[in-house]
């Protein structure tokens, strides 16, 4: 399957997707298509990118500018946390969401 954010589209599993969040494994369950396309409308690349990195591997880097979005998003999307960690990066202006 593909999710397409400011136009750049993304493949993904839909294993990873399902798995992760029971919005997207509405959507997936929903659909007709063998390879849907999901657009994710007001949501900047970056932002997209760090949930999709925490979907795979667990934790993502965040700019400490971007990590309100990515929890909003993250929040909207329903993404499953066992346990949200905070860890603050400031040599390198980055956080690290951690499960």
């Amino acid at each position: 399957m593909m999710l397409e954010c400011e136009g750049t589209v993304r493949r993904c599993h839909r294993m990873v997707l399902a798995s992760a969040s029971p919005y997207f494994a509405g959507l997936i369950d929903n659909s007709e298509c063998e390879q849907p396309l999901i657009v994710l409308k007001g949501v900047q690349s970056r932002v997209a990118d760090a949930i999709l990195e925490f979907m795979y591997k667990g934790e993502a880097e965040v700019r400490k500018d971007d990590l309100n979005d990515v929890v909003e998003n993250a929040t909207y999307f329903k993404i499953r946390f066992a346990y949200m960690g905070l860890t603050l990066d400031t040599h390198h202006e980055q956080s690290q969401i951690l499960i």
